[in-house]
């Protein structure tokens, strides 16, 4: 966790020298996106059951709640392929 802390820490001190006020990544951003990666590396085993056969997904999504107004509503939000993208796009 530590290692987490301290990398929030250099993500937020380069966007404050870029000047990219627009995203603010957070822990659960941190953690959001190493769970995509972490699904990515076990793919072989997600997938579903049809008809007694298990069959593979193509894309996998990563879900989280999202504070929408200040903390009056969470709203789910799925990423498909997250594991493809930057931690500020994750954002």
């Amino acid at each position: 966790m530590t290692k987490a802390i301290a990398y929030l820490k250099k993500l937020r001190d380069e966007q404050e020298k870029l000047g990219d006020a627009g995203v603010r990544v957070t822990m659960t951003n941190i953690l959001g996106h190493a769970l995509a990666h972490g699904l990515h590396k076990i793919r072989r085993n997600i997938g579903r059951i049809c008809f007694g056969f298990f069959r593979h997904d193509k894309s996998i999504g990563t879900s989280c709640l999202v504070d929408v107004g200040n903390g009056k509503d969470l709203v789910p939000v799925t990423i498909w392929d997250a594991h493809k993208i930057s931690i500020l796009e994750f954002a």
